[in-house]
């Protein structure tokens, strides 16, 4: 099964549908044509309908009822360069916005591409806790280079190396399982 690839995507960026000649058009000896429509982000006017839509709720830790609203539009394109001919590449644009009870947004808008040979048997609620995994994986990093000296040890052995990872990654699975005792364990210092 080929991967499926969920990336950040800023919000000034311009795509285009993909262009899909009608029956009665006729076919010139010219370039074919590939880009359609243009869809630029920042201008909401000249979007055309989204392919998809789905809408979930969820609860705040503080109990605030928030709404995430996400948008899918199939068969987009990106302008590529001479040598990355993006236009082989069509993926799935996402766009997804969080509001409260009232209706009123809480953050700016984040865009979504999709992009893989199966990208269209993922739902965009899946798409979206997908990318949202990423923040749980940041956490492991930042703590793991900060407090458990993930990247202190250097070596020029790479299995030494490795193993050091592998370690560090122990310790922090045992931290996240004690986390809810209230018994203190001392980390010993050049016991390793």
């Amino acid at each position: 099964m080929a991967p499926q690839i969920v990336i950040y995507n800023r919000s000034n960026r311009v795509f285009y549908r993909q262009f899909i000649r009608e029956k009665n058009q006729e076919i010139t000896s010219e370039h074919p044509r590939c880009y359609g429509d243009k869809f630029d982000l920042k201008d909401q006017n000249i979007w055309h309908e989204p392919t998809l839509c789905s809408q979930s709720m969820f609860t705040t830790k503080k109990g605030r009822q928030m709404t995430v609203t996400i948008s899918g539009w199939n068969q987009m394109l990106m302008r590529g360069t001479k040598n990355h001919k993006m236009n082989r590449y069509p993926f799935t644009l996402v766009r997804i916005t969080v509001t409260d009870e009232i209706g009123n947004q809480i953050w700016k808008p984040m865009w979504l591409i999709v992009i893989g040979s199966r990208r269209e048997e993922l739902s965009l609620i899946d798409c979206y806790e997908s990318y949202r995994q990423r923040y749980d994986m940041e956490h492991l990093f930042r703590f793991g280079k900060q407090r458990l000296l993930m990247t202190a040890y250097s070596t020029p052995d790479v299995k030494h190396e490795e193993n050091w990872f592998k370690l560090t990654l122990i310790a922090y699975v045992n931290l996240w399982v004690a986390r809810n005792n209230r018994v203190f364990f001392p980390i010993i210092g050049n016991s390793i």
